[in-house]
């Protein structure tokens, strides 16, 4: 695989990509793809730089988009988040991270400082949602103790007779 390609295309690492070709790369239908390419688009400043125009006219994307593409995905499956307000999200995290980059250390992107606290943040982000988890399992678990009981009625000793003795009994106790 090519070092900067983030699929296993083949294609060298300045490549551009197709429509078509994103959704292959992707899994997605075109449509599909276009759809989250306009909703992109609409964010200001997401696309700049990565869409070019290739032969006849055609639209192709840069390997960011494919990226960005990539992280749309789980942002719109979450509950009550659609592919707008998934890029709406996408696009506020991508200001978030050029504001932290200009305000931060000054230098190119392969800086191991700028490298070290990316990896400190995303261990630290990581921390804090297994943290959250654990205390929504622990929750969980103290509330399937509590409902348990109330889930079925305590079964009686008679209950516990094979049925046979229980009809006999049902019928004897009627006459």
């Amino acid at each position: 695989m090519p070092s900067g390609c983030p699929c296993p295309c083949g294609q060298t690492s300045g490549a551009m990509y197709t429509r078509q070709e994103l959704s292959t790369i992707l899994g997605l239908s075109t449509k599909q793809v276009r759809t989250r390419l306009d909703h992109l688009a609409r964010q200001t400043d997401l696309l700049q730089g990565q869409v070019g125009k290739g032969p006849n006219g055609r639209l192709e994307y840069s390997p960011a988009v494919v990226a960005m593409l990539r992280d749309l995905a789980p942002l719109a499956h979450e509950p009550g988040t659609d592919n707008g307000k998934a890029a709406r999200e996408l696009g506020a995290r991508v200001q978030e991270q050029k504001l932290a980059d200009g305000q931060g250390k000054a230098g190119k992107a392969g800086n191991p400082t700028r490298v070290d606290d990316l990896v400190d943040r995303l261990l630290a982000e990581k921390d804090a949602t297994i943290r959250r988890l654990e205390s929504e399992v622990s929750f969980l678990r103290e509330r399937v103790e509590y409902l348990e009981p109330l889930a079925l009625p305590p079964v009686r000793e008679e209950d516990r007779r094979p049925w046979i003795v229980r009809r006999l009994r049902s019928l004897v106790s009627r006459r």
